[in-house]
């Protein structure tokens, strides 16, 4: 694969003929960073939650609070937490650490709750035999995991950012 196939552009049309923002996909490897910054902010806020509640009482005892709160931080906290950060902000905190973004993959815009939740849906499809569809996104020409194709989503680069507007010498020069 050549670099310039690798670096394919996503291209979102602002106004049409008027101007285009192109958006370079964000790879394997920072996603896979992303991924783990995710899961490391995850582990403190549930560490310091059951700190909180629960104190150096041994809370396997109270089996129905267990069950109710590792449904809570294993299930609800993760998927609340994802898909609230992809719909206000585009990105979680992870996703944000590598300078990434979330977006659909038509349009280029924020995803809205429903489609955060089907892409939420689809990580747990893309972990189904051995992670094949997070690994997916290795060898997707648009940088795609199985979670990305069932959502309709791409994720981008922000630091390549790049707008390209109309020459405004070019059009004076015509008066």
């Amino acid at each position: 694969m050549t670099e310039q196939t690798s670096k394919k552009a996503f291209q979102q049309t602002l106004q049409p003929t008027t101007q285009t923002v192109e958006y370079e996909f964000a790879g394997f490897w920072r996603r896979f960073a992303a991924i783990l910054l995710d899961g490391l902010f995850l582990m403190i806020v549930s560490a310091i939650l059951v700190g909180l509640f629960f104190g150096g009482y041994d809370y396997n005892h109270q089996l129905v609070n267990y069950q109710a709160w590792d449904i809570f931080l294993n299930l609800i906290l993760p998927i609340g937490y994802a898909v609230i950060m992809w719909k206000v902000y585009g990105a979680t905190l992870g996703k944000m650490g590598m300078s990434c973004r979330v977006v659909n993959a038509k349009t280029g815009e924020k995803i809205g709750f429903g489609r955060g939740l089907l892409r939420y849906i689809g990580y747990f499809i893309s972990s189904f035999v051995f992670g094949l569809g997070f690994i997916w996104a290795a060898f997707d020409a648009k940088k795609r995991g199985w979670h990305d194709l069932i959502a309709g989503t791409v994720v981008i680069k922000l630091q390549t950012e790049k707008a390209h507007f109309p020459n405004p010498s070019a059009s004076a020069n015509k008066d």
